[in-house]
């Protein structure tokens, strides 16, 4: 039985079958997942409001018509409506953080756990052609990658994607002109991080692959 769990098949696992790896860790916590996703849409939609309000500070105390007295209490209700956007803003990003955090620690766990219990199903040759040392960094690196991409998903992406449809309607108000450039702005600046990132790719996976060579050598 020894000798036939040593004759594994290698394959050649694609990024995408890592990211099908990760995704099917996260179908347990679909709840925690959902009232993280709420905290963020709400802590990132009061963010982007903020410097709305803050703008129409400025825009009544230049209102000659209106009486001071009318001028005093509409700042009064302003700084009342953004002081309430900034407390609901830190509340849901550090509950929204807490439970990240959580479930980024229970996710590697798991991960982490999966792939000793593999190992312990092989026999002595297996560690012996295979350096166990490396084994081990492998198994680090493949919970710390999980924890690279939930911190990419929650922390730039997901708010990327929740605050960027906000803004352009905010700013689309405000000036079309305005509108049109940061448009033209976000499409150049996306399409040269995605050129940057695809030309990035296999020059990580050279560095992957000679920090593997000299594991081994070590």
């Amino acid at each position: 039985m020894a000798e036939l769990q040593n004759q594994i098949e290698v394959k050649d696992i694609k990024i995408k079958d890592i990211l099908c790896y990760f995704f099917a860790k996260l179908k347990p916590y679909k709840l925690t997942l959902i009232i993280c996703i709420l905290l963020s849409i709400i802590s990132h939609w009061c963010d982007v409001y903020v410097p709305v309000y803050s703008a129409k500070i400025v825009d009544f105390v230049w209102l000659e018509w209106v009486e001071t007295s009318d001028i005093v209490k509409m700042l009064f209700d302003l700084l009342i409506i953004i002081t309430g956007l900034l407390l609901w803003t830190n509340i849901c990003g550090r509950l929204e953080r807490r439970l990240v955090s959580k479930m980024e620690i229970a996710w590697m766990k798991d991960i982490k756990e999966e792939s000793f219990d593999y190992l312990h199903h092989h026999s002595y040759r297996f560690f012996s052609n295979n350096f166990s040392g490396s084994l081990v960094r492998k198994m680090n690196k493949l919970s710390g990658g999980f924890e690279s991409v939930v911190d990419i998903l929650f922390w730039t992406l997901f708010q990327l994607i929740v605050t960027l449809p906000l803004m352009i309607i905010i700013i689309m108000k405000e000036s079309v002109i305005v509108w049109l450039l940061f448009l033209a702005f976000w499409f150049v600046y996306s399409f040269a991080n995605i050129r940057f990132t695809k030309n990035n790719k296999k020059y990580e996976l050279l560095s992957n692959e000679q920090d593997s060579k000299l594991t081994w050598e070590l």
